[in-house]
């Protein structure tokens, strides 16, 4: 929708879970399985932050949920892969003046990971 408040800055945490499965960790779960290991699973859960300094648009913000839910979840991605996917899909439709995609993980095999992608202001 318009920015017709002048909004100069937003940050939304979406709500909607975005579960996927690493690749990698896959890779790491078959190996460790050829020694007679319990079974890993290499799900993780991406907690994202969008900070957004809108133009001329705002982004909608069930939009943005319902592209996660369709496009990410339960996908096989790396969290890189998903920081950047999420940051191309609103980058390109709203156009902000500046973006920012961060993700937090803390439940995969490693430990916790932050990923952020920006825009040039």
């Amino acid at each position: 929708f318009e920015n017709k408040q002048k909004i100069t800055a937003i940050t939304f945490k979406p709500k909607s879970a975005c579960h996927n499965l690493c690749p990698l960790g896959q890779l790491y779960c078959d190996e460790k399985a050829k020694d007679g290991s319990k079974p890993l699973l290499p799900h993780y859960t991406n907690n994202f932050t969008i900070e957004f300094v809108p133009a001329e648009f705002i982004f909608d913000y069930l939009d943005v949920e319902k592209w996660i839910e369709d496009k990410l979840n339960n996908e096989t991605l790396i969290i890189e892969d998903c920081v950047a996917m999420l940051f191309d899909y609103i980058n390109e439709t709203y156009q902000p003046e500046f973006l920012a995609v961060t993700s937090e993980v803390n439940d995969a095999l490693h430990g916790p990971v932050v990923v952020t992608k920006t825009s040039e202001m």
